[in-house]
């Protein structure tokens, strides 16, 4: 019947025009140029005077050839691999990939379903449930635990992290030293080659400045010392709107774009051709409640937007989906989770991360992170869009079947039904007696088994002796 291939139109979406990426880019230009950004540490604002920066005191203005200079050395490509050394995400145009938070400071108790702090243990916890997801591809901690020595949290973090998940991780750190430290860790998962790691990266370092427009001391530390080692790096500013950022959007993009590039001028100043992922966190803070939101449709406006602008960049992108203001794992939960995936997948978005989180971000919880693997997983079927061919038209199959009752019992129904159709692992579609009969189970319930079976008969591949005794010997060190 088909004379010639068609090919698949797979869904996507843009938000901005070609004008108003322009636009964006210019004003971000101009907060640059003309206001600049305070830099609170020395050894960076000598390097970037000695680079041609305007340096009046520690505010630091960027000529937009710097700013060009540093697109143009920043790979237009990212590719992560996971810590066996497989080369698993490809930060490019169409690809999406999906995984963990980071800082939050209360969880849901799994056993109980309290919400309390974060303790080491759900670290782990986290990572094991994440490694048995297949729609989660990386993961960051999910937490900061209240049971380790505040000094060495990120360490004890990305110790679990590398003992109950092969996945690539998104990590953050709380100085230079702490990244050295963190990068030993990571070092000892390829048996010390530090060389390999640096072409082979597992890890991508997690950075932010303050907005509006300040660089600590201690995110410049980070970021030199990531360079150093050539750890791919997000820098996203947290310029939420009507908070730390202009409350109109466009305003809060243009700024937390600037802010980034700070970031991205510095990486780059130090080590040309250093991955960076583009692309600023713009959310809301709620007017009425003083809550920078985690649900809310704005963020996952921005997000999309922001890529948009990291095409215009060629720079590969960072964003957020698959969380929720609700305080527990309700149908407002399903509701914004499911938004804000959908929006994320729409957008071709690369790196996408806060999924799991409730509470707007305060709280992790297993249950929302299993249900948003449902989701995203619901969303990639969607958007793989429909394949138009021969057998998919199935002419033959309706002409055989055209005087019958039902295309049920036919050979082509046999053959397709595993892919042509989309089926859920937790979603019911079951009839009312059946579902009666399996106990009544509502999504929470069926969430909070899903959680036990898995935490406790998953077990991920499991590293070597000697990668576990070098990475406790760098714990009970401090180094």
């Amino acid at each position: 019947m088909i004379q010639f291939p068609v090919g698949t139109l797979r869904p996507s979406m843009r938000i901005l025009s070609d004008e108003q990426v322009v636009a964006i880019h210019r004003a971000a230009m101009e907060i640059m140029n003309s206001y600049g950004m305070q830099v609170q540490d020395e050894e960076a604002l000598q390097i970037f005077r000695d680079a041609g920066a305007i340096v009046e005191k520690d505010r630091v203005k960027l000529p937009a050839y710097m700013v060009q200079d540093a697109l143009n050395s920043a790979p237009t490509r990212v590719v992560l691999s996971n810590q066996k050394g497989e080369r698993s995400l490809f930060l490019e145009e169409g690809k999406t990939y999906f995984g963990t938070g980071s800082d939050t400071i209360y969880t849901i108790d799994p056993e109980n379903g309290e919400r309390r702090r974060v303790e080491v243990k759900d670290i782990g916890n986290f990572a094991k449930v994440s490694d048995a997801l297949p729609n989660i591809s990386f993961i960051m901690s999910m937490g900061n635990p209240i049971d380790v020595p505040s000094e060495l949290v990120y360490m004890y973090e990305f110790a679990q992290m590398v003992k109950n998940s092969n996945l690539p991780i998104v990590f953050c750190s709380d100085s230079g030293p702490d990244t050295e430290k963190i990068w030993k860790m990571a070092a000892a998962v390829y048996g010390g080659d530090e060389q390999k790691l640096e072409q082979n990266p597992f890890l991508l370092h997690y950075v932010e400045p303050v907005s509006p427009l300040k660089f600590n001391r201690t995110s410049v530390q980070k970021i030199l010392t990531g360079a150093k080692h050539n750890i791919p790096m997000s820098f996203p500013s947290g310029a939420n709107a009507g908070s730390g950022a202009p409350i109109t959007l466009a305003g809060a993009m243009a700024m937390g774009i600037a802010e980034s590039f700070f970031g991205l001028v510095l990486q780059q100043l130090v080590r040309k051709g250093a991955p960076f992922v583009f692309g600023p966190n713009v959310s809301v803070m709620d007017q009425r409640t003083t809550v920078v939101s985690y649900g809310c449709p704005e963020w996952a406006l921005t997000q999309g937007a922001v890529t948009d602008m990291g095409r215009f960049y060629n720079l590969p992108t960072w964003a957020y989906a698959g969380s929720t203001d609700s305080k527990r794992v309700d149908a407002q939960a399903g509701i914004e989770s499911t938004f804000s995936v959908f929006a994320a997948m729409a957008c071709r978005s690369n790196l996408v991360h806060d999924v799991g989180y409730i509470e707007y971000g305060t709280t992790s919880s297993l249950e929302q992170l299993i249900m948003a693997n449902e989701v995203i997983d619901m969303a990639r079927f969607f958007m793989n869009g429909i394949d138009v061919n021969d057998n998919t038209l199935a002419l033959d199959v309706i002409n055989r079947v055209k005087d019958q009752s039902t295309f049920l019992m036919d050979d082509h129904t046999l053959e397709n039904f595993k892919t042509a159709q989309w089926y859920p692992k937790l979603l019911d579609r079951q009839n009312y007696p059946a579902w009666e009969k399996g106990g009544s189970l509502t999504m929470e319930d069926r969430l909070s088994k899903e959680v036990n079976k898995i935490l406790s008969n998953y077990q991920p591949e499991p590293k070597s002796n000697d990668v576990l005794t070098k990475i406790d010997q760098i714990l009970d060190a401090g180094l």
